[in-house]
């Protein structure tokens, strides 16, 4: 591939960027200078390395905000937004209204995203409604404006109710009433509580990390359920010897030896690792000394583990994540004591958004199991039972790569078929759900705080400095400073009130402003059991 030099350009810095570029190219096996030159506070020049790849928007070109870019670009305001989307609802049949919902990237968009980076929210978006779904078909959203900052989605083609869109718009802060004819025919057209479109950032953000992915997953409490829920049953594929599996003393995130199990699925398989942590209870942590899981060859001789992580391949080729302990009760967070993310700010392991970036391309490749040969070369020191169960269970890592390779070509397959551009192509360092996360929960500077409002930069400082409430609270960003994410989604609701864009949807005023809240739009209670198709056709 052709490379070409950067020339340096006027950046807006994002804090933690260099730093999330740096872990991100190191982690996965990128070399961070090839990635970041320089980097400097608000206003300063920003270099990118020597070179870089057109087709893949590097974590340093994710960070910058030209505000040449948004001056030459057409503002798309609130209004304008609210006027497409009808224009686009009414060209659908009254039934296709009712489930036509709205991702939007215009507070990218006017903030002066580049288009690299406008596409990896594109990819993003694509990626997180089909990564939602138990649907057998991928289906990209439609973009329904020129600049493709309004996306498309018809709720049904992922098996979500109208009555879980209202449970996931009832979680967005950003949602604003504004009162205006468009946005009234709009909620009328499509029969909601609250308001049929999302913001990308917020929406791939929180879609995919827990509460709302373990509820539009409907991931249930336990993993033998889940199990179940796929027509797996592990403890019979390991007594039986139809699992493989392979340990190794060195992985990217957990500081401890590391399982990893496949099981045969309905849609390409199953896989599951066992993590440990420093300081088991009894000490059997140690895979070259218990290989074997004391669930289903007792305590003698069982290793014992403290969580794990599992990934099933959907319906449609992408990957549902879980996580849980080692009783098999779900966690929404690993234990920091097992695992750890290293590019996000606290470290934990979240499931579901965690789990993307080092997934990118399906399961982690390159891993060689050590316990099979160690049991070769060191029979003498075991049981000659334990030896014939270590070599059922171990096979030679060759035999493990038709599986990996077979997940993994139904999992690129399917992302292909998302629709833009470069959504195969994703790398670790470069994939699109992490780079839109951590740009969502990433420091504001002043571009993109008035574009989060639908305001240009100088009407947000004026808001700022006619307000002494919010001047004690954002005047760092007059002098160059940014503000953390939560303290700008605390005071949402304060700004677009005095600023006369309208009122946020939150908990406290959404029964005042609906007239009735849930009694206007009743929500459909899902189903007790997850109706999962059969498995992959012959």
């Amino acid at each position: 591939m052709r490379k070409v030099k950067s020339a340096p350009v006027q950046a807006y810095w994002i804090a933690g960027t260099v730093f999330i570029a740096a872990v991100l190219a190191t982690r996965c096996g990128t070399d961070p200078s090839s990635l970041i030159k320089t980097a400097g506070p608000q206003g300063s020049t920003f270099s990118i390395g020597k070179t870089f790849e057109p087709n893949r928007p590097f974590v340093a070109q994710f960070a910058i905000l030209d505000q040449s870019l948004a001056a030459a670009r057409t503002r798309i305001s609130l209004g304008d937004e609210q006027r497409l989307i009808l224009a686009d609802l009414q060209k659908l049949t009254p039934e296709q209204q009712l489930f036509a919902r709205y991702l939007t990237l215009d507070n990218q968009w006017n903030a002066g995203a580049p288009d690299n980076r406008m596409q990896a929210f594109r990819n993003a978006a694509a990626k997180a409604v089909n990564s939602l779904s138990y649907q057998r078909q991928i289906v990209p959203p439609v973009a329904i404006n020129p600049q493709r900052t309004i996306l498309r989605i018809d709720i049904r083609a992922y098996g979500w109710s109208r009555g879980l869109w209202e449970v996931i718009s009832q979680q967005d802060p950003y949602a604003t009433f504004t009162g205006t004819h468009e946005e009234t025919e709009i909620r009328q057209r499509t029969q909601v509580g609250r308001l049929p479109y999302a913001r990308v950032d917020w929406f791939v953000d929180s879609a995919l990390q827990a509460p709302l992915y373990n509820t539009i997953m409907e991931i249930p409490g336990n993993l033998r359920q889940l199990e179940f829920e796929f027509g797996i049953d592990s403890d019979r594929d390991i007594q039986s010897g139809q699992v493989m599996r392979a340990g190794f003393n060195n992985s990217g995130v957990s500081s401890q030896n590391r399982l990893v199990e496949w099981h045969p699925g309905p849609f390409g398989g199953y896989w599951k690792s066992y993590d440990f942590a420093p300081e088991n209870g009894n000490g059997r942590r140690n895979l070259f000394e218990f290989p074997l899981d004391a669930r289903n060859f007792g305590n003698q001789v069982g290793f014992d583990f403290a969580a794990g992580e599992m990934i099933f391949q959907l319906p449609n080729g992408l990957s549902l994540y879980m996580l849980a302990d080692n009783l098999g009760r779900r966690l929404d967070q690993a234990l920091s004591a097992v695992v750890q993310d290293p590019v996000r700010p606290d470290a934990n392991v979240r499931n579901g958004i965690s789990c993307f970036r080092c997934h990118n391309a399906g399961m982690v490749k390159g891993f060689k199991d050590e316990i099979g040969p160690h049991f070769a070369k060191n029979a003498f020191a075991f049981s000659q039972q334990e030896a014939q169960i270590v070599r059922a269970l171990y096979p030679p890592t060759a035999q493990m790569q038709p599986k990996l390779a077979a997940y993994d070509q139904r999992f690129d397959a399917a992302l292909a078929q998302t629709g833009f551009p470069w959504a195969g192509n994703d790398s670790p360092s470069t994939e699109s759900v992490t780079l839109t996360a951590l740009q969502f929960e990433g420091e504001l500077t002043v571009p993109a705080a008035a574009a989060e409002l639908g305001l240009d930069i100088n009407q947000f400082l004026t808001l700022i400095q006619r307000s002494d409430f919010l001047a004690r609270r954002f005047g760092g960003l007059t002098t160059g400073s940014s503000i953390k994410r939560q303290v700008f989604e605390d005071n949402y609701e304060f700004m677009v009130e005095i600023s006369g864009i309208g009122r946020a949807f939150n908990r406290r005023n959404f029964f005042s402003l609906t007239g009735g809240g849930d009694n206007e739009y009743q929500l459909q209670p899902p189903p007790a059991v997850r109706q999962i198709p059969e498995g992959l056709p012959e």
